[in-house]
């Protein structure tokens, strides 16, 4: 009697864990992997832009530096084989946005361009000031563009000429719920401090 009471606990138990497991939903199924471009709910709800921003617009960049840098005079190197592409300053007006998400789109550009083998015959990416130091250092043993008597760059591999700074801007107007915003990445000469190229995206959330 004792083992039949046993086996009807048992059973019991059984299936109320089975139907317990019944009740809740399968591993995953609020979640799981997407397409990166792809909107979410809880993304859509946001009023910061949307991945999917960031995703476009660094394609945009590197789809439109790639054009230009055919045409454009001012990205040749004059003096090197190659223009070096140095990280700058990323300015975030916005207030709400991360800046890690504007490096982000940095970061993605960076990857895309270097992807290509005309991009590389004429460019090369130093991700910081400090390394182009220490590129300087390893091959002159001295200052990042270190000059001769007449006043001329001794390394043509590195020269302030053919160094342009990569820096970001991000802004933000806010009307009652709605945001835009306008997101700006521009080639800063390093020598004079002029603007070469640029390139902007813009996109309005609410």
């Amino acid at each position: 009697m004792r083992r039949i009471e046993m086996l009807v606990i048992g059973g019991l138990s059984g299936v109320m864990l089975l139907s317990g497991c019944a009740g809740q939903p399968p591993v995953g199924e609020r979640s799981g992997r997407v397409n990166p471009s792809d909107t979410t709910p809880p993304e859509a709800a946001d009023s910061r832009p949307l991945v999917a921003d960031f995703i476009a617009y660094s394609d945009q960049i590197a789809e439109a530096l790639m054009r230009d840098m055919m045409d454009n005079e001012q990205l040749a190197p004059l003096h090197a084989e190659r223009t070096t592409v140095l990280y700058g300053d990323i300015k975030n007006e916005t207030g709400i946005v991360s800046t890690n998400d504007f490096e982000v789109v940095r970061e993605r550009t960076k990857n895309r361009l270097m992807q290509s083998r005309t991009f590389n015959s004429a460019f090369r990416f130093l991700t910081s000031r400090q390394r182009l130091e220490e590129l300087q250092k390893t091959e002159l043993g001295g200052d990042m563009f270190e000059k001769d008597a007449s006043g001329r760059v001794r390394n043509p591999r590195i020269h302030p000429d053919d160094t342009l700074l990569l820096n970001g801007t991000m802004y933000r107007i806010s009307r009652g719920p709605t945001n835009y915003y306008l997101m700006t990445f521009e080639l800063v000469r390093f020598s004079d401090g002029e603007i070469v190229w640029t390139n902007d995206y813009e996109t309005k959330r609410w």
